[in-house]
């Protein structure tokens, strides 16, 4: 039993100070909060494989319908536990970072949304607060190659 502890021990010590060497300390990420039930997301769908890998999405997203138009235009849509205002701040945050410059947008007190362009796409990314159902908000992303 000792010497098992001390494997743990040595382990976890590992772990810790692997980070180290002169780079910055790993951060501990807190889990994504889960979906409220009165959201009725229904079940998650797959990201289009031509949907860019780079494109920043919440932690917790849960992306519930996925369609391709003939021109190649892309649209998901789903829910992400986030009140309004963090979504909104996510993406003015996340998509310049990832390299994707916000273009026009516009918000509303239930309601914010911004077109933006870049890593060979244009697009528009919209969320919505659901009624009776704090903490999470309803997306919709469409984006194509120009």
């Amino acid at each position: 039993m000792l010497q098992r502890a001390a494997v743990v021990w040595i382990a976890l010590l590992a772990v810790i100070f692997a980070g180290g060497c002169g780079s910055k300390p790993a951060l501990v990420s807190t889990p994504a909060k889960s979906l409220p039930p009165c959201a009725k997301a229904g079940p998650a769908v797959g990201l289009p494989p031509d949907f860019p890998s780079n494109f920043p999405l919440p932690p917790g997203a849960v992306i519930t319908s996925s369609q391709r138009y003939e021109r190649g235009a892309i649209v998901v849509g789903g829910f992400i536990p986030l009140e309004l205002k963090d979504a909104v701040a996510f993406f003015k945050g996340k998509l310049p970072a990832a390299g994707y410059q916000l273009l026009e947008g516009d918000a509303e007190m239930d309601e914010a949304e911004s077109t933006f362009s870049g890593q060979g796409f244009r697009g528009k990314w919209k969320v919505n607060g659901l009624l009776n159902c704090p903490g999470v908000v309803a997306l919709t992303i469409a984006l194509s190659k120009p």
